[in-house]
């Protein structure tokens, strides 16, 4: 599933794929999900494994919005857009990479 959801100020791209424990794989800077996990297949391998498979593009990278105000893009506030979009989908424990 292809999805978003809103927090802190931004509109958030996410997909949702397979069944099994969860993973949560965050990509680096100057990329996206499509970049780092889908196009190398890293998402296929990982939900053909058994596991339920998470990527989000973080804020202002890939379809997420975007903010011109350095203090948006804080290590901390990014890791709170991973929490809550693990909170939105139901997630209470996952492995992250």
């Amino acid at each position: 599933m292809n999805g978003r959801f809103h927090h802190d100020g931004f509109d958030m791209a996410f997909t949702d794929e397979g069944m099994g424990e969860p993973v949560l794989l965050i990509h680096g800077f100057a990329s996206s999900a499509k970049v780092n996990w889908i196009s190398t297949g890293w998402t296929s391998f990982l939900q053909e494994s058994g596991f339920r498979v998470v990527t989000f593009d973080n804020r202002g990278h890939g379809n997420t919005s975007k903010s011109y105000r350095e203090e948006d893009y804080a290590p901390g506030k990014m890791a709170g857009d991973a929490s809550a979009l693990l909170h939105h989908l139901g997630i209470l424990r996952a492995h992250v990479i």
